[in-house]
Protein backbone atom coordinates (compact mmCIF):
# COMPACT_ATOMS: atom_id res chain seq x y z
CA UNK A 1 0.00 0.00 0.00
CA UNK A 2 1.07 3.67 -0.86
CA UNK A 3 1.60 5.55 2.34
CA UNK A 4 2.17 9.64 2.70
CA UNK A 5 4.51 11.15 5.18
CA UNK A 6 3.32 14.36 7.01
CA UNK A 7 6.90 14.37 8.64
CA UNK A 8 8.06 15.85 5.03
CA UNK A 9 4.98 17.10 3.81
CA UNK A 10 4.31 20.12 6.74
CA UNK A 11 8.09 21.46 7.48
CA UNK A 12 7.75 22.24 3.70
CA UNK A 13 4.66 24.01 3.95
CA UNK A 14 4.99 25.83 6.96
CA UNK A 15 8.33 27.17 5.79
CA UNK A 16 6.44 28.00 2.73
CA UNK A 17 3.79 29.96 4.44
CA UNK A 18 5.81 31.82 6.80
CA UNK A 19 7.66 33.34 4.04
CA UNK A 20 4.58 34.61 2.54
CA UNK A 21 3.13 35.88 5.63
CA UNK A 22 6.03 37.76 7.07
CA UNK A 23 7.08 39.03 3.55
CA UNK A 24 4.47 42.47 4.32
CA UNK A 25 5.71 42.92 7.46
CA UNK A 26 9.70 42.94 6.02
CA UNK A 27 8.64 45.86 3.95
CA UNK A 28 6.67 47.47 5.81
CA UNK A 29 9.47 48.04 8.19
CA UNK A 30 11.22 50.22 5.86
CA UNK A 31 8.71 53.11 6.43
CA UNK A 32 10.74 56.85 6.98
CA UNK A 33 12.38 57.31 10.14
CA UNK A 34 10.86 59.76 12.30
CA UNK A 35 13.22 62.45 13.72
CA UNK A 36 14.39 62.98 17.18
CA UNK A 37 13.80 64.77 19.33
CA UNK A 38 15.11 67.47 20.80
CA UNK A 39 17.40 66.82 23.77
CA UNK A 40 18.40 70.19 24.73
CA UNK A 41 14.83 70.18 25.88
CA UNK A 42 13.65 69.17 29.48
CA UNK A 43 10.24 67.74 29.25
CA UNK A 44 7.66 68.75 31.26
CA UNK A 45 6.24 66.74 33.67
CA UNK A 46 3.14 67.35 32.02
CA UNK A 47 4.46 66.48 28.67
CA UNK A 48 5.80 62.87 30.47
CA UNK A 49 2.51 62.13 31.87
CA UNK A 50 1.15 62.31 28.48
CA UNK A 51 3.78 60.21 27.16
CA UNK A 52 3.16 57.80 29.68
CA UNK A 53 -0.54 57.56 28.37
CA UNK A 54 -0.10 57.25 24.70
CA UNK A 55 2.31 54.32 25.67
CA UNK A 56 -0.02 52.90 27.95
CA UNK A 57 -3.02 53.18 25.23
CA UNK A 58 -0.76 52.16 22.18
CA UNK A 59 -2.27 49.48 19.92
CA UNK A 60 -0.89 45.99 20.05
CA UNK A 61 1.13 44.52 17.34
CA UNK A 62 -1.22 44.44 14.41
CA UNK A 63 0.48 40.49 13.48
CA UNK A 64 0.73 37.53 15.30
CA UNK A 65 1.90 33.96 14.06
CA UNK A 66 1.39 30.69 16.09
CA UNK A 67 3.01 26.95 14.95
CA UNK A 68 0.53 24.06 16.93
CA UNK A 69 2.14 20.58 16.57
CA UNK A 70 -0.87 18.13 17.87
CA UNK A 71 -1.22 14.11 18.30
CA UNK A 72 -4.59 13.01 17.60
CA UNK A 73 -5.94 9.84 19.04
CA UNK A 74 -8.15 8.73 16.53
CA UNK A 75 -11.02 6.50 15.92
CA UNK A 76 -13.58 5.75 12.73
CA UNK A 77 -17.25 5.60 12.18
CA UNK A 78 -18.67 4.89 8.80
CA UNK A 79 -17.93 2.57 5.91
CA UNK A 80 -15.03 2.22 3.60
CA UNK A 81 -15.18 0.57 0.20
CA UNK A 82 -13.12 -0.17 -2.95
CA UNK A 83 -13.93 -2.45 -5.79
CA UNK A 84 -17.81 -2.25 -5.09
CA UNK A 85 -17.04 -4.00 -1.67
CA UNK A 86 -18.15 -2.10 1.78
CA UNK A 87 -16.31 -2.55 5.03
CA UNK A 88 -17.63 -1.43 8.08
CA UNK A 89 -14.94 0.83 10.00
CA UNK A 90 -17.25 1.34 13.29
CA UNK A 91 -15.28 1.60 16.26
CA UNK A 92 -15.60 3.54 19.44
CA UNK A 93 -12.98 4.93 21.25
CA UNK A 94 -12.82 2.50 23.53
CA UNK A 95 -12.66 0.20 20.98
CA UNK A 96 -10.02 1.03 18.78
CA UNK A 97 -7.51 1.27 22.26
CA UNK A 98 -8.63 -2.29 22.82
CA UNK A 99 -8.49 -4.11 18.98
CA UNK A 100 -6.58 -1.77 17.28
CA UNK A 101 -2.93 -3.37 16.62
CA UNK A 102 -2.11 0.14 16.02
CA UNK A 103 -3.47 3.81 16.22
CA UNK A 104 -1.62 6.83 15.37
CA UNK A 105 -2.29 10.22 14.23
CA UNK A 106 -0.35 13.45 14.15
CA UNK A 107 -1.52 17.13 12.82
CA UNK A 108 -0.10 20.60 12.96
CA UNK A 109 -0.79 23.94 12.21
CA UNK A 110 -0.36 27.63 11.09
CA UNK A 111 -2.00 30.60 12.39
CA UNK A 112 -1.29 33.67 11.45
CA UNK A 113 -3.46 37.14 12.05
CA UNK A 114 -2.96 40.62 10.78
CA UNK A 115 -5.34 43.40 11.41
CA UNK A 116 -8.60 41.86 10.98
CA UNK A 117 -7.34 39.07 8.64
CA UNK A 118 -7.33 35.45 9.71
CA UNK A 119 -5.52 32.53 7.93
CA UNK A 120 -4.83 28.77 9.04
CA UNK A 121 -2.45 26.26 7.37
CA UNK A 122 -3.56 22.82 8.77
CA UNK A 123 -2.43 18.99 8.09
CA UNK A 124 -3.13 15.79 10.01
CA UNK A 125 -1.78 12.29 9.26
CA UNK A 126 -3.74 9.23 10.74
CA UNK A 127 -3.31 6.00 10.27
CA UNK A 128 -5.27 2.59 11.85
CA UNK A 129 -5.10 -1.47 11.53
CA UNK A 130 -7.87 -3.71 13.09
CA UNK A 131 -8.70 -7.30 12.81
CA UNK A 132 -12.63 -8.11 12.55
CA UNK A 133 -13.85 -10.96 11.25
CA UNK A 134 -16.88 -9.91 9.03
CA UNK A 135 -20.08 -11.45 7.00
CA UNK A 136 -19.58 -9.76 3.60
CA UNK A 137 -22.30 -9.63 0.73
CA UNK A 138 -21.08 -11.01 -2.57
CA UNK A 139 -21.92 -12.17 -6.14
CA UNK A 140 -21.88 -16.20 -6.03
CA UNK A 141 -19.83 -18.33 -8.47
CA UNK A 142 -22.59 -18.60 -10.40
CA UNK A 143 -24.29 -15.61 -10.77
CA UNK A 144 -26.28 -15.25 -7.48
CA UNK A 145 -26.76 -13.52 -4.78
CA UNK A 146 -25.07 -14.45 -1.78
CA UNK A 147 -24.01 -14.28 1.79
CA UNK A 148 -19.89 -15.01 2.65
CA UNK A 149 -18.20 -15.00 5.41
CA UNK A 150 -15.25 -13.33 5.41
CA UNK A 151 -11.73 -12.49 7.82
CA UNK A 152 -10.94 -8.83 7.30
CA UNK A 153 -7.34 -7.24 8.14
CA UNK A 154 -8.36 -4.11 7.31
CA UNK A 155 -5.49 -0.87 7.35
CA UNK A 156 -6.87 2.77 7.08
CA UNK A 157 -4.61 5.86 6.20
CA UNK A 158 -4.97 9.40 5.50
CA UNK A 159 -3.46 12.88 4.98
CA UNK A 160 -5.42 15.98 5.02
CA UNK A 161 -3.79 19.53 4.32
CA UNK A 162 -6.12 22.33 4.60
CA UNK A 163 -6.03 25.99 4.48
CA UNK A 164 -8.70 28.79 5.41
CA UNK A 165 -8.61 32.30 5.48
CA UNK A 166 -11.54 34.53 7.20
CA UNK A 167 -11.79 37.74 8.90
CA UNK A 168 -12.65 38.83 12.83
CA UNK A 169 -16.20 39.47 12.98
CA UNK A 170 -16.83 40.32 16.37
CA UNK A 171 -14.29 41.33 19.44
CA UNK A 172 -15.59 42.11 22.78
CA UNK A 173 -13.85 42.88 26.12
CA UNK A 174 -15.81 41.34 28.98
CA UNK A 175 -16.43 41.68 32.33
CA UNK A 176 -15.75 45.23 34.72
CA UNK A 177 -12.69 45.09 34.05
CA UNK A 178 -12.29 44.11 30.48
CA UNK A 179 -9.89 41.31 31.21
CA UNK A 180 -11.85 38.69 29.61
CA UNK A 181 -12.90 38.44 25.58
CA UNK A 182 -14.83 36.84 23.64
CA UNK A 183 -13.96 37.10 19.42
CA UNK A 184 -15.86 35.48 16.12
CA UNK A 185 -14.25 34.71 12.85
CA UNK A 186 -15.60 33.56 9.65
CA UNK A 187 -13.66 31.45 6.88
CA UNK A 188 -13.59 29.78 3.78
CA UNK A 189 -11.43 27.34 2.65
CA UNK A 190 -10.17 24.23 0.55
CA UNK A 191 -9.15 20.66 2.03
CA UNK A 192 -7.18 18.09 0.45
CA UNK A 193 -7.34 14.46 1.35
CA UNK A 194 -5.21 11.56 -0.21
CA UNK A 195 -6.87 7.77 1.20
CA UNK A 196 -5.51 4.82 1.28
CA UNK A 197 -7.64 2.15 2.10
CA UNK A 198 -5.78 -1.63 2.57
CA UNK A 199 -8.62 -4.32 2.80
CA UNK A 200 -7.45 -8.10 3.28
CA UNK A 201 -10.13 -9.83 2.90
CA UNK A 202 -10.02 -13.91 3.44
CA UNK A 203 -13.24 -16.08 2.51
CA UNK A 204 -14.26 -19.05 3.72
CA UNK A 205 -16.15 -20.10 0.29
CA UNK A 206 -15.21 -18.75 -3.13
CA UNK A 207 -16.80 -16.38 -4.37
CA UNK A 208 -16.92 -12.98 -6.98
CA UNK A 209 -17.07 -9.72 -5.59
CA UNK A 210 -19.34 -6.76 -7.02
CA UNK A 211 -16.60 -6.05 -9.96
CA UNK A 212 -15.42 -9.36 -10.81
CA UNK A 213 -12.78 -9.86 -8.48
CA UNK A 214 -12.81 -13.46 -7.17
CA UNK A 215 -11.38 -14.75 -3.94
CA UNK A 216 -10.79 -18.42 -3.45
CA UNK A 217 -11.90 -20.16 -0.35
CA UNK A 218 -8.85 -19.79 2.48
CA UNK A 219 -6.39 -17.52 0.13
CA UNK A 220 -6.31 -13.97 1.88
CA UNK A 221 -6.40 -11.56 -1.03
CA UNK A 222 -6.14 -7.69 -0.88
CA UNK A 223 -9.26 -5.71 -2.57
CA UNK A 224 -7.95 -2.27 -0.98
CA UNK A 225 -7.88 0.75 -2.90
CA UNK A 226 -6.27 4.54 -3.14
CA UNK A 227 -8.36 7.99 -3.79
CA UNK A 228 -7.69 11.86 -3.59
CA UNK A 229 -9.87 14.49 -4.15
CA UNK A 230 -10.24 18.54 -2.70
CA UNK A 231 -13.06 19.72 -0.80
CA UNK A 232 -14.29 23.16 -0.51
CA UNK A 233 -15.72 24.53 3.07
CA UNK A 234 -16.80 27.54 4.98
CA UNK A 235 -17.25 27.86 8.85
CA UNK A 236 -16.62 29.76 11.90
CA UNK A 237 -14.72 29.59 14.96
CA UNK A 238 -15.15 31.37 18.63
CA UNK A 239 -12.72 32.09 21.67
CA UNK A 240 -13.81 32.75 24.47
CA UNK A 241 -10.73 34.34 27.16
CA UNK A 242 -11.97 34.87 30.55
CA UNK A 243 -8.52 36.32 31.29
CA UNK A 244 -5.04 36.47 29.85
CA UNK A 245 -4.15 32.48 30.73
CA UNK A 246 -7.02 30.53 29.61
CA UNK A 247 -8.66 29.87 26.53
CA UNK A 248 -11.79 27.98 25.64
CA UNK A 249 -12.59 27.65 21.91
CA UNK A 250 -14.72 26.67 19.42
CA UNK A 251 -14.63 25.49 15.39
CA UNK A 252 -17.24 24.61 12.90
CA UNK A 253 -17.18 23.63 9.08
CA UNK A 254 -19.38 22.79 6.33
CA UNK A 255 -18.26 21.60 2.82
CA UNK A 256 -18.03 18.77 0.08
CA UNK A 257 -20.94 20.31 -1.79
CA UNK A 258 -20.64 17.49 -4.87
CA UNK A 259 -17.19 19.32 -5.91
CA UNK A 260 -14.46 16.61 -6.90
CA UNK A 261 -16.64 13.48 -5.89
CA UNK A 262 -17.22 14.74 -2.45
CA UNK A 263 -20.55 15.11 -1.51
CA UNK A 264 -20.78 16.02 1.99
CA UNK A 265 -17.78 17.18 4.54
CA UNK A 266 -18.33 18.38 8.22
CA UNK A 267 -16.19 19.41 10.78
CA UNK A 268 -16.18 20.41 14.67
CA UNK A 269 -13.03 21.04 16.91
CA UNK A 270 -13.65 22.13 20.77
CA UNK A 271 -10.56 22.76 22.64
CA UNK A 272 -9.21 24.49 25.70
CA UNK A 273 -5.83 25.76 26.22
CA UNK A 274 -3.30 27.52 29.65
CA UNK A 275 -1.28 30.08 28.16
CA UNK A 276 2.07 32.05 29.53
CA UNK A 277 4.22 34.14 28.74
CA UNK A 278 8.47 33.17 27.90
CA UNK A 279 11.10 35.48 26.77
CA UNK A 280 8.66 37.20 24.41
CA UNK A 281 6.77 33.70 23.50
CA UNK A 282 3.65 32.98 24.03
CA UNK A 283 3.25 29.22 25.04
CA UNK A 284 0.27 27.66 25.14
CA UNK A 285 -0.76 23.64 26.07
CA UNK A 286 -4.38 22.78 24.81
CA UNK A 287 -6.62 19.57 24.72
CA UNK A 288 -9.84 19.28 22.74
CA UNK A 289 -11.63 17.19 20.37
CA UNK A 290 -11.64 16.92 16.47
CA UNK A 291 -14.38 14.89 14.53
CA UNK A 292 -14.03 15.15 10.88
CA UNK A 293 -17.00 13.71 8.77
CA UNK A 294 -16.75 12.98 4.77
CA UNK A 295 -18.62 11.35 2.37
CA UNK A 296 -16.60 11.07 -0.54
CA UNK A 297 -17.57 8.17 -3.83
CA UNK A 298 -15.49 8.07 -7.00
CA UNK A 299 -13.63 5.46 -9.74
CA UNK A 300 -14.76 2.58 -7.17
CA UNK A 301 -13.35 4.56 -4.27
CA UNK A 302 -16.22 4.83 -1.05
CA UNK A 303 -15.22 6.83 1.87
CA UNK A 304 -18.29 7.66 4.37
CA UNK A 305 -16.73 7.78 7.42
CA UNK A 306 -16.15 9.97 10.53
CA UNK A 307 -12.82 10.54 11.82
CA UNK A 308 -12.53 11.59 15.64
CA UNK A 309 -10.76 11.68 18.65
CA UNK A 310 -9.15 13.69 21.33
CA UNK A 311 -6.58 16.13 20.67
CA UNK A 312 -3.26 17.08 22.22
CA UNK A 313 -0.31 20.11 21.40
CA UNK A 314 1.49 22.44 22.69
CA UNK A 315 1.75 26.14 20.31
CA UNK A 316 4.18 28.36 20.38
CA UNK A 317 3.67 32.17 19.07
CA UNK A 318 5.02 35.39 19.35
CA UNK A 319 3.56 39.13 18.27
CA UNK A 320 5.21 41.68 15.35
Amino acid sequence: MRSVSPVAALPLAAATWLTLCTSPVIAQDTGAVQPAADSTTAPTPEASTQEAALQLSAPSPKAQLSITPYAWLTSFSGQAGARGQRVDVDQSFSDVLENADSLLGFMGAIDFQRGPWIFNLNSAFTRAEFERERTQFVTGPSGGSGTVDVDVDAEVESFLVEFFAGRRLLEEALGESGEGRIALDGFVGLRWTDLNLGVQANALADAILADGTPLQAGVPREVGGDATWFEPFVGARVEYRPNDRWTFGLRGDVGGFDVDGSSFAWQTVAYAGYTWQVDGWTLSIAGGYRALGQDYEEDGVTWDAVTHGPILGLSAGFQF
